[in-house]
């Protein structure tokens, strides 16, 4: 996936029988633009992300966790950069996903340090903040392995309970 998002509806199950219990979401992932013009507002990012929730957008119906690369952080760390999770904060979207440690980026996956990990803009994220809580939350590869970073971003990881 270059830039664009993917989409699936699911559902977890919970017991047996009468005591069966089914949650049902839709799971949307995304890569919003990551080398739009920081001064543009509303920027690319920020657009791709008010499709995303719009009517008839793939996050818009039904009980939604989002999650990815938002290239979104918030205010005052990259000017303009927090436009995208703005939008989705306006629209009811409420973070599901810890922030400390920052998950982003290192410029190289070989020699930069761990301190170059300082800003956020890997995601999880819920329409409906009621209905789906936070249980925990944590951020891995961090350090290298084998001499290597797993990835330039690290992974956010999230347990979600999904309440009626």
């Amino acid at each position: 996936m270059t830039r664009g998002w993917t989409a699936l509806d699911a559902a977890v199950t919970r017991g047996k029988g009468k005591r069966r219990v089914v949650r049902r979401f839709r799971l949307v992932n995304t890569h919003l633009e990551a080398f739009d013009d920081r001064t543009e507002v509303p920027s690319i990012r920020a657009r791709q992300a008010a499709e995303l929730i719009a009517p008839g957008g793939a996050a818009s119906r039904g009980r939604v966790v989002l999650l990815g690369d938002l290239n979104s952080d918030v205010p005052g760390l990259v000017a303009g950069d927090e436009q995208a999770f703005q939008v989705l904060l306006d629209g009811g979207f409420a973070r599901r996903s810890t922030t400390v440690p920052p998950s982003c980026c290192v410029s190289d996956l070989f020699s930069a340090p761990p301190s170059e990990f300082d800003h956020v803009v890997d995601h999880v994220v819920t329409n409906k903040p009621a209905k789906v809580k936070l249980a925990r939350s944590a951020v891995t590869g961090l350090e290298q392995v084998g001499g290597i970073y797993p990835s330039d971003h690290a992974g956010v990881v999230s347990r979600l309970l999904l309440r009626r």
